[in-house]
């Protein structure tokens, strides 16, 4: 992927740009899916979630593998809707190979894969199998450089392997706390390193009731989505802008790495959850536009507000953090991607 800006030129900055670019076109890609199977609001709220969330800001700022994820899952998780959901054909070979493209940048993208067989199996009757024939042939085929890429190094490779299938596997709920710092946007004063974050708070107000509120839309959501399961009418009967299978994909797409990883013989690092990102908001957003259905005034004012006043302020903190690392030095934080 990354062969494109480095075609143009050798300059790093233009691969850093090409990220941010991916990351904001994922931005345009989430308010576009919102919008189609959620209504005008639901995208909107998506959207606007996505592009001010701290940390999905701080991954689109650095050339890294795992940074390209969300883009990719996303497309891939549009191109599946529009396969399973509205039956188009094509859709189903991109789907399969852009999944494909999606686990070898990190193997949390097998995580994606989980949803594929669930819809496969769900809408199995709207599967063109010749389509489905050439989208496994196409992502097996993207995936030949790397398996020749372990066969050369399976000597280095394969005691990597063994450390980490002898661990001893445990239950914490390390994965539930990541989710909630990725998913809300706390402990980002943590990038602003040590002691440099006490600056970085003392500039800002507290900032624990934004993070619950976030919390909240992103919960509601998630449970919004899991009920249309129970109740495939829950959503429509106040908006008929919402589809209730695509609900319940952004839902489960949101909380499979919290489950899968509850269980675990390795350390759990943050970036292990980068292949959520959009779907918290996506749940939030269809959420949002089911509450904005209500007929009260005074209910579409509040949300409305509510979500104005989310993200100004998550990019109020991205810009306070962003000025504050350019301006000093931020050890054990996040630092400049690139300075010329």
């Amino acid at each position: 992927v990354y062969t494109i800006p480095f075609a143009f030129t050798p300059n790093p900055l233009a691969a850093t740009l090409f990220t941010g670019i991916l990351h904001v076109a994922a931005v345009a890609l989430c308010w576009w899916v919102g919008r189609r199977y959620g209504g005008p609001v639901a995208g909107l709220c998506a959207a606007l979630l996505f592009a001010s969330s701290p940390w999905a800001v701080f991954f689109s700022r650095k050339i890294w593998e795992p940074n390209l994820l969300p883009p990719f899952a996303l497309a891939s998780m549009v191109t599946g809707l529009l396969a399973f959901l509205e039956g188009r054909r094509w859709a189903l070979v991109a789907h399969l190979s852009l999944l494909a493209i999606a686990v070898q940048f990190h193997y949390t993208g097998s995580l994606l894969a989980p949803l594929t067989v669930l819809m496969l199996i769900v809408y199995r009757k709207r599967v063109d199998a010749w389509m489905l024939v050439i989208g496994i042939g196409l992502a097996m085929v993207t995936a030949i450089p790397f398996v020749l890429s372990l066969v050369r190094e399976w000597r280095g490779v394969q005691p990597v392997l063994s450390g980490l299938i002898s661990g001893t596997p445990r239950w914490d709920g390390e994965s539930l706390r990541l989710w909630w710092v990725t998913v809300t946007g706390s402990n980002i004063h943590s990038l602003a390193g040590s002691p440099a974050y006490l600056d970085f708070l003392r500039s800002l107000p507290d900032l624990r009731l934004l993070h619950w509120a976030v919390g909240f839309l992103v919960v509601g959501g998630v449970a919004f989505g899991l009920w249309q399961v129970v109740d495939r009418d829950a959503g429509m009967k106040q908006s008929a802008g919402l589809k209730p299978a695509a609900t319940t994909v952004a839902a489960l797409w949101a909380i499979l790495p919290v489950f899968v990883m509850l269980r675990h013989s390795t350390p759990l690092y943050q970036h292990y959850f980068i292949v959520l990102f959009p779907a918290p908001y996506l749940a939030a957003g269809f959420f949002v536009a089911w509450l904005m259905a209500s007929r009260r005034f005074w209910v579409r004012l509040g949300v409305t507000a509510g979500i104005v006043s989310i993200a100004v302020m998550q990019g109020i903190v991205v810009l306070v953090l962003l000025n504050l690392v350019g301006r000093q030095a931020t050890p054990g934080g996040f630092g400049v991607p690139l300075r010329i």
